[in-house]
């Protein structure tokens, strides 16, 4: 039979190179074709590819342009072959190299990467540590131990998913290796799973009960769980085993301080800062101890201790700058956090920092661009959950936006407003809400979608957080929307509500004096029902409490009458009924301010010396609320003259003529 001279060449190039990539990709994803004889044939085609080249040159182009199409072919034959070649889908327009094809690369299935699920990488390189390691394994796969060493090895180069495979693979060898187990909890707890480390620790502690490590890691764990108790006694074992162990010192002070022990917690970080005395962590620890026992003279010294001896110490310029903030240094607030921002390389929570600073002295378009840094602040819990691009507020053109819930109730009440602009530009709206809302949000009707978050997500082409809507739409004090009311209530609930409330006569006053007590700042902010007394003994008033949560167990032992709804409160529609019924809302810096302001109901909102950013400085309106009167502390922890000054407001508003 005659064939043509080129065809023929043309003929052996494909045949040999198909013959090549499909032995080579078998290799590369089953370890069960990595045996001498696949290997043979591998370089028996690639010799017969290298002496087409070397004779017949001028067909390089045809190999180069045959390559990926014989390529695609390959994979996909392959992924119809077995279903342990199914993982080679993902190759598909991702054909490697000519050179890597005809090189003397064979995928490598090593013991190591046989734990790994894959083979060498071409080309890959490693430290000198961990081919001694691969060596030891490779020499005796068994070898327990140094499948845990490697393990931490890739642990502490950040390659957490390899390093979980080897922890496995070390405790299917050595089940009760105590170090194996306490280095797993490790990668655990920084991947987030605190319930499977604590299981690893304690499994680790039953077989050597007086491993220190793995008390005081313990400890540390059971913190980052919020339980706090248990961490305590924890990490006393932990010291009671080794009175001076640096990282159960610092972790112990999680636990004390929640419970306010700041004097015993201050004494085991000077303890500490006795045996490590550049141990920056315990400085900036003390810091918060001696700030809450009120020294603020002492505490402000540690700040400018460490800055004077570790000059690049973003942390503590941070902290510098908030602390001169509370007292009322606004200038070299700023400075220090400014120069926080710019040592630490713009990090987040520098960033985060500086922006709530700047939120609260008005610079809006700043501080909003800064404050987008939140997403990558890991205290702050609020990790940006969507894999679509998000929203930059160009038009949508008919495209489907989810609004989705974040941070508090009280955020989503006031950036609630931006709503109608997003129709204005061109979307359709699905917002993302929670139960308590639900019912509201749809009274109001702001979104074309409704639904509550942790239910099936609706399909969307964008999104949006709703506290990134402010930066989006580029808020300034000037330029904030401010048409309300924006939500509403529904006409039935509405009068339902208005005839159980007109049963009450005299000026009716609603009262919430409580916040959530998990928010970081609710010390500072909520009150006792006690200290409302001269509210609750005005003439002619009515006290109305719409509170709900802890502070509802005040409620028996209150000073004064009232009328307690907090059992009546299914969720924030009632609250908004109530709302409107009434002739005035005394609260603390919490979510019904928010809702009270989006309905133009009027408010009194009592404020703590150092307030949220959103209520700004020194003035006594809101921007956000027109029906918003502000009553700020003069000294931290003083309500005194803040209750007096609302009483006397009280009093001139029931002299002028109801509406």
């Amino acid at each position: 039979m005659y064939f043509n001279d080129d065809y023929s060449i043309k003929f052996m190039y494909v045949n040999n190179l198909r013959a090549v990539m499909m032995s080579l990709l078998r290799s590369y994803a089953d370890v069960q074709y990595n045996q001498p004889e696949q290997i043979a044939y591998i370089q028996k085609h690639r010799r017969n590819l290298q002496d087409l080249q070397e004779f017949f040159p001028t067909h390089e182009a045809f190999l180069i342009d045959r390559l990926t199409p014989i390529w695609n072919e390959s994979v996909s034959d392959l992924c119809r072959e077995s279903k342990s070649l199914t993982t080679l889908a993902h190759l598909i327009n991702q054909p490697w190299e000519l050179a890597v094809i005809l090189s003397s690369w064979i995928p490598s299935w090593c013991v190591v990467q046989q734990a790994l699920g894959r083979p060498l990488a071409f080309g890959q390189q490693f430290s000198n540590e961990e081919v001694q390691l691969r060596d030891i394994i490779e020499a005796e796969p068994e070898h327990a131990q140094a499948f845990c060493n490697l393990a931490v090895l890739y642990l502490n180069g950040g390659q957490l998913d390899d390093s979980q495979k080897l922890f496995k693979k070390s405790l299917t060898l050595a089940p009760n290796a105590p170090d194996t187990l306490l280095n797993y909890a490790v990668l655990l707890s920084q991947n987030g799973d605190f319930q499977a480390a604590e299981e690893l620790l304690r499994r680790a502690l039953s077989i050597q009960p007086d491993y220190v490590v793995a008390w005081s890691n313990l400890g540390y764990v059971l913190s980052e769980l919020e339980r706090f108790e248990e961490a305590e006694q924890a990490l006393r074992q932990a010291l009671a085993i080794n009175p001076d162990y640096p990282v159960a010192l610092l972790n112990i002070t999680a636990p004390l301080q929640k419970r306010g022990a700041f004097a015993e917690s201050e004494k085991l970080l000077r303890h500490l800062l006795s045996l490590e005395p550049g141990h920056i962590d315990a400085a900036l620890n003390l810091f918060v101890c001696l700030f809450s026992q009120r020294r603020g003279t002492d505490a402000e010294n540690v700040l400018r201790q460490i800055i004077s001896n570790q000059p690049n110490c973003a942390e503590a310029m941070s902290k510098l700058g908030i602390y001169l903030f509370q007292q009322d240094n606004f200038t070299e607030a700023e400075e220090w956090l400014r120069k926080a921002y710019e040592i630490s390389g713009k990090s987040p929570e520098s960033a985060f920092d500086l922006s709530t600073f700047l939120l609260l002295c008005g610079h809006y378009r700043e501080g909003f661009t800064l404050y987008e840094s939140r997403f990558r602040v890991k205290y702050n819990h609020n990790p940006q959950r969507f894999a679509q691009t998000a929203w930059d507020g160009s038009d949508l053109d008919g495209k489907t936006i989810l609004v989705h819930a974040e941070q508090g109730f009280g955020d989503m009440f006031q950036c609630a407003r931006y709503l109608p602009l997003i129709r204005q530009r061109g979307g359709r709206i699905i917002l993302e809400t929670r139960s308590e809302l639900y019912r509201l949000f749809a009274q109001s009707e702001l979104a074309d979608v409704l639904y509550i978050e942790g239910d099936p997500l609706p399909e969307f082409d964008t999104y949006i957080p709703f506290m990134s809507l402010p930066h989006v739409f580029r808020t300034d004090l000037d330029c904030i929307p401010r048409q309300t009311p924006y939500l509403s209530v529904d006409h039935e609930l509405d009068t339902a509500w208005g005839k159980r409330l007109s049963e009450i006569s005299g000026f009716r006053v609603g009262l919430v004096w409580a916040g959530n007590p998990l928010h970081k700042n609710d010390d500072a902010r909520s009150i006792s029902l006690e200290q409302l007394t001269p509210l609750g003994l005005l003439p002619g008033v009515q006290i109305i409490s719409l509170q709900k949560g802890s502070g509802e167990a005040q409620i028996p032992h209150s000073p004064f009458p009232m009328h307690a709804l907090g059992d009546h409160i299914q969720d924030f529609a009632d609250t908004a009924a109530i709302l409107n019924h009434l002739d005035l809302l005394v609260c603390v810096d919490t979510s019904i301010a928010h809702l009270a302001g989006a309905m133009n109901v009027r408010t009194c909102l009592l404020l703590a010396k150092s307030p949220d950013w959103r209520w700004l400085l020194d003035r006594s309106d809101s921007p956000w609320y027109s029906h918003l009167r502000l009553f700020r502390q003069q000294q931290s922890e003083s309500w005194e003259s803040v209750i007096d000054e609302v009483a006397q407001y009280i009093l001139k508003r029931m002299q002028q003529p109801q509406l």
